[in-house]
Formats: structure tokens, sequence, C-alpha cells
């Protein structure tokens, strides 16, 4: 029978390394039970010996791959500055780690990566506003941006050509003439050009605008990111 004394010897802590390796292979899709088997060349339910589902494992590897990486939250300079720089930070880690992707429910908005970085956002947004829920709502919607734009690139990169190019020529007549001109130019940049744009232009704005708010209600940010 295949994978018989390697099954003997298989723990949570092998598995969980084996579906990281094929996360950081993989990209955006996250492993099967069988691919992670296969890994490990054991029968799949020799799995379900140490987690009960896919998403049990997923949940397992998720946890793991957020306690490995290194987040680090810059500490000088006005909040914008500081919180634009966390974005990247995050943004980067999303781009060298895929297997911070992974999460039991299939959604890579809510997995504990993004929740580190959620928190980490939040404690510098917290000097822009004294309205907790604002806060919280802010450094969640930066989080979700940045992971969303992460993922986007990702899957731009595994697309056809011709699935990018239906979508530009889709966008462009919904657009205003002065704007699809730019957009015309825009395209014409290469992929990982295009998005760096595409990122400090959406991130910077979220900023500005969280500055803008916290200015006229009284609180901090006078300086823009």
């Amino acid at each position: 029978m295949r994978g018989r004394g390697h099954a003997r010897q298989l723990d949570r802590t092998k598995i969980v390394a084996a579906a990281l390796a094929l996360s950081r292979e993989g990209g955006a899709t996250a492993p099967s039970m069988r691919q992670v088997a296969a890994r490990l060349d054991v029968d799949v339910s020799a799995l379900y010996w140490h987690f009960p589902n896919k998403a049990a494992l997923l949940a397992a590897a998720a946890q793991t791959a957020a306690g490995l990486v290194k987040l680090t939250v810059p500490a000088e300079g006005p909040w914008q500055l500081r919180a634009l720089e966390l974005c990247r930070r995050i943004r980067a880690q999303l781009q060298d780690h895929p297997e911070l992707a992974l999460d039991e429910i299939g959604s890579t908005w809510t997995t504990p990566f993004n929740a580190l970085a959620t928190g980490q956002l939040a404690a510098i947004l917290e000097e822009a506003s004294a309205a907790p829920r604002e806060t919280i709502f802010a450094a969640q919607g930066l989080t979700h941006l940045v992971t969303a734009i992460t993922q986007s690139q990702q899957v731009t990169h595994e697309s056809s050509r011709d699935g990018i190019v239906r979508f530009v020529r889709t966008l462009e007549p919904a657009l205003p003439e002065r704007l699809a001109e730019d957009w015309r130019d825009l395209v014409r940049l290469p992929t990982q050009e295009s998005f760096d744009a595409y990122f400090e232009s959406c991130v910077a704005a979220m900023i500005a605008g969280l500055s803008a708010r916290a200015k006229a209600s009284g609180g901090a940010g006078p300086t823009q990111a």
C-alpha cells in the first residue's frame, strides 16, 4: 500500500509544512488534501487522522504562516507616512509569501496575517481619530485594499493575455474620453509597474482622505501623505 511507512511517521507539523510549501508554489490557489497527501507520499486518508477536513488544515497552515513572517511597524515620522509604509510592507509580505493568503473558509481577507496587519494599522490610525469605530473600519479598509490589489496582481499574472485584453477593452468605453486616453497609456506599462502605480495611488488617496477627515473633526493629521 502506497506510503504506509510514511503514514506511520506523519504528524500535524509535517502536514502543515507540506501545505505551506504547496501554497508557496501554487500562488493564489490553496492546495487540496490530495495534493498534500501526494507531496507526503501517503494515502489521502492518512491526513484525516490529524485533520478532520481541508478547512482545519488550512486554518492551521494559515496560523503557522502568520507566525513565521515578521511585519515590522515604522516608528518614525507622521502617521500618514507610517501608514503608507506599513501598507507597502504588508503588500511585500503577501507577494513574497502566497501562503499568507490561506484561510479555512477560502477568503484572503480573514486570515491570521490579515488580522495582524489590521491591528498594526489600527495602532497607527488611532493617532488620527478619536472615534474607535472609524479607526477600526479604516484599518480594515486599508488592509482589504492592499490584499485585493495584491491578489489582483497575482490573478493577472496567472490569467491569459486574452482575458486581460478583454478587460482593457471593456473598461475603455465606460470611461470619460479624457480618462480613456490616460487608461490607454496606463495599460501599455509593464504589469509590475502598472500595479505599483495602482497600489501607490489607491493607498495614498485613502490615507489622504482619512487625514482630511481627521483635520476636519479637529483630530491629528495636518500633514498629507
